[in-house]
């Protein structure tokens, strides 16, 4: 219904109607949304200031600014809601973004045969998988250390040197996020895994126990870190995860299919 509304909404009328019998069955009658009611709730929801945050972070990781974009494609029927449409165009300016008659519901479909016909005249065409978005380690203090940035070719080889961050320290614990944020506290930063050293020695001071996280990303999305101390290479701990890396519905469940017999015997 929710769908329905913002369909309706998106044209050029003021109004969506809903039958109450659509809803409940004891329900007669039905209720107008007119597009200011739609508007305000779209404001109170925040879409406004998650579309401007969302556009930030693909130009920023790109290492573009705003005024490098030539034109805007608006892509998706969400785009067809005039305040969708209105904020974009605040962002960019309104004469680069491609005008009302262009499609926005079947654009990627179009975009999908443009590029299957330039692999069909160019066989030698490289699509190479990126990560969509950064993974690193989770540090004392919300420090937040980036092994794989967003954008980065597949697959990823890193190799970090970590310590102790405590006096006395016993236990070290080992988090991986999700994000784009600059701290691991920050909103929009999620907890993907974690690996727990303990039976660390008593007395360490600060920086006594060292340690190299082997990380490996694969082109299928999974992540390996083997942790193992630094002085002699003995084998600390493991953490195998794995993230999608903007595969599709089906596409991520055979691969995650296929992995999973892997990550069980190698743990």
């Amino acid at each position: 219904m929710a769908e329905d509304i913002k369909k309706s909404l998106s044209g050029n009328t003021s109004y969506s109607t809903i039958e109450l019998y659509s809803i409940c069955e004891e329900l007669t009658g039905d209720i107008e949304i007119t597009i200011d009611e739609f508007n305000e709730q779209c404001k109170k929801d925040k879409l406004l200031e998650r579309i401007e945050r969302c556009v930030k972070s693909v130009v920023d990781s790109a290492n573009w600014k705003i005024n490098d974009v030539n034109y805007v494609l608006a892509i998706g029927g969400t785009c067809s809601i005039p305040l969708v449409r209105n904020t974009v165009s605040k962002i960019f300016g309104k004469d680069k973004v491609v005008g009302p008659s262009f499609n926005t519901y079947t654009s990627v479909v179009k975009g999908a045969a443009c590029r299957a016909h330039q692999l069909s005249i160019n066989k030698e065409a490289d699509i190479t998988q990126v990560m969509p978005y950064t993974l690193g380690f989770g540090l004392v203090d919300n420090k937040y250390d980036v092994f794989a940035p967003k954008g980065t070719k597949l697959p990823i080889v890193f190799a970090g040197c970590y310590s102790n961050a405590h006096d006395n320290q016993r236990i070290i614990i080992i988090p991986i996020y999700k994000g784009e944020g600059k701290k691991t506290n920050e909103e929009g930063m999620e907890l993907v895994t974690s690996a727990v050293i303990t039976g660390l020695p008593p007395g360490l001071k600060v920086g006594d126990f060292n340690m190299v996280y082997l990380t490996i990303i694969n082109t299928s999305g999974l992540v390996e870190v083997k942790i193992i101390k630094a002085d002699n290479g003995k084998f600390l701990n493991q953490m195998k995860a794995f993230v999608n890396l903007g595969f599709d519905e089906d596409m991520l469940k055979k691969i995650q299919q296929h992995l999973e017999p892997y990550i069980k015997n190698s743990e």
